[in-house]
């Protein structure tokens, strides 16, 4: 049985577009509001208005919901935090007007840890286990007992020189097991947690847990923030999968454990000193608290605890930038490298003819930094931690709530007018016929000539997409070729050299427009001279450097003399 019955709910504002006509976001999860109690206000935001399932007449055994044939036309959007969407539910949205659904076919290949460890032990196969081992060793037992079995033994090999063991013997031996129901799914809850130093406790914990599957994980030694261990959440948006492009938000989620980290970790140790199921918040933490020059609230982001937190790696030598790098080089490998089976199930639930960006996805990159300033992969989840979380001080309201609508932006939701297209999409037919050759793509005049190539569509989406991206910063495609050995990692829709012309080339609309590209001319770190990042276009020189492209080597001295620098 299909279930279509839907309630109207409607927002506090009321936007028109498209001719007067509501544009509606679909919620159809029987329970959002309290899942993702941001969700509506940031539809309000927007201007926007919501359908929800009628929750009265819901009913479990339905296979799949669907939408009335008289909100095909008002419907933008789909949200659904759901692990599992029915291949109907793909169809039926590929074959109605544009409706795009925050779920691509086959997330699960990131999001289910047992499937993403197969898929990179055959990235590793095909191009080499150097080049995919950001992610610890990850078994599931019974199933995968020998494997473990093997793995461990070679670990101890490796490890028995290491200078770190003098002081603690058992130290890069660890394990972390967590028991699961017999779905392994990512939204499964864990029921027991506990570290494990050898194979006869192994053995122990899955006679304690017989009847239940149990996940080994290899545990990452941690570097510790004044005693106590962290992790961070990166926020990742995949607005468009042919062509691929990914997008990494600068608000990270930052967790530090609440209980001290011990000299030495034992079997016994509370799970509240290594993992995040109850946490600190870095503005309530004491040691980070006092850089705070504002703390959090529902209308406020605060200091940037991200920054705050670099600043105390890079105080103990951390070579902040570098890991930057390596989590971004984590990132885009892991999503390019399933951009071929994403496409393979876009095809087998929606056949050939799908726009590029009609599944997008918000990712929650889950990552620790070993003792020796390494990032470690733990962990992907389909469902970002969006809910407002109240802590000793503030609460992280209006962080979450900008992640959203910053990702809701990004993916065009609202459908804002393109004043530009209005202005410039009557072209003169000579002029495309004599200044609009291949060569000339990049000038947007020549997107609107009804004979040009298929990239000029695909520039001006990415065009006016990357306009939108707010503080979402562009890591792939890239200027460089670091990530052209992967399949799928070129693009025949877009090559390099009209990426270098959309991104360098200036854009000469006249400042009247909003999300003009004029003054953009950098998108990540390589083009700040890999010596500052990339902000809104700009470089932000570190600090040892300036200019425009962060070429020029500062006077250090000169600086410090005029004023002191501040240190943890």
């Amino acid at each position: 049985m299909i279930f279509i019955v839907l309630l109207f709910v409607s927002s506090c504002r009321t936007a028109l577009a498209n001719g007067g006509a509501p544009t509606l976001v679909f919620l159809p999860d029987e329970d959002i509001a309290a899942q993702n109690p941001l969700l509506s206000s940031v539809i309000d935001l927007l201007g926007l208005q919501y359908l929800m399932l009628n929750q009265s007449e819901y009913n479990h055994s339905l296979s799949y919901w669907t939408i009335r044939p008289e909100h095909i036309g008002k419907i933008r959007f789909v949200w659904t935090e759901l692990d599992y969407i029915h291949a109907n539910q793909y169809f039926i949205l590929s074959k109605t007007t544009f409706i795009q659904l925050n779920r691509i076919p086959g997330f699960d290949i990131l999001t289910n840890d047992d499937k993403f460890t197969q898929h990179l032990k055959r990235m590793q196969q095909r191009y080499g286990r150097a080049l995919f081992q950001y992610v610890p060793h990850y078994f599931l037992l019974p199933r995968d007992y020998k494997q473990y079995t093997v793995t461990h033994t070679q670990i101890k090999k490796l490890v028995q020189y290491e200078e770190k063991r003098t002081s603690d013997p058992l130290a890069y031996q660890r394990f972390i097991a967590r028991t699961l129901p017999s779905s392994t799914s990512e939204a499964t809850r864990y029921n027991s947690v506990q570290i494990l130093t050898n194979q006869k406790e192994v053995k122990q914990f899955l006679a304690q847990h017989d009847k239940q599957l149990v996940e080994i994980r290899q545990y990452i030694e941690p570097f510790l923030s004044e005693g106590h261990k962290f992790n961070f959440g990166v926020y990742v948006a995949v607005p468009s999968i042919n062509p691929l492009r990914i997008y990494s938000h600068r608000i990270h989620l930052i967790k530090i454990a609440s209980k001290e980290y011990p000299n030495m970790m034992q079997p016994n140790t509370t799970p509240s000193a290594y993992t995040f199921d109850n946490y600190t918040a870095p503005w309530d933490f004491p040691p980070l608290m006092r850089y705070f020059v504002e703390f959090p609230s529902p209308n406020s982001e605060g200091s940037d605890a991200w920054e705050i937190l670099k600043r105390y790696m890079r105080s103990y030598g951390i070579d902040v930038n570098h890991m930057e790098e390596e989590i971004t080089d984590a990132i885009v490998k892991s999503v390019l490298s399933v951009k071929t089976r994403w496409e393979k199930e876009i095809r087998n639930v929606a056949g050939e003819a799908i726009h590029s960006n009609q599944f997008i996805q918000l990712f929650q990159f889950d990552f620790e930094i070993d003792d020796i300033g390494r990032p470690w992969l733990i962990q992907v989840h389909s469902n970002p931690t969006l809910k407002p979380v109240e802590s000793i001080l503030s609460t992280d309201e209006a962080l979450r709530k900008n992640v959203l609508l910053d990702f809701l932006k990004l993916a065009n939701v609202a459908v804002h007018p393109d004043r530009v297209y209005e202005t410039v999409k009557r072209i003169d037919k000579r002029y495309c016929s004599v200044l609009c050759g291949e060569k000339r793509l990049w000038d947007r005049n020549c997107w609107f000539c009804p004979d040009v190539h298929n990239q000029s569509h695909t520039l001006y989406e990415f065009s006016q997409e990357y306009t939108r991206r707010g503080r979402f910063d562009l890591i792939f495609p890239s200027l460089k070729k670091e990530y052209d050995w992967i399949e799928g990692a070129i693009s025949n829709d877009l090559t390099r050299q009209d990426l270098q012309s959309l991104f360098n080339t200036s854009m000469d609309f006249t400042t009247r427009f909003e999300g003009s590209l004029s003054s953009t001319f950098c998108t990540y770190r390589a083009h700040c001279s890999d010596h500052g990042d990339c902000v809104n276009g700009v470089c932000v020189c570190d600090e040892e450097y300036e200019g425009r492209t962060c070429y020029i080597l500062r006077d250090i001295g000169l600086e410090r003399m005029r004023k002191p620098e501040k240190s943890f």
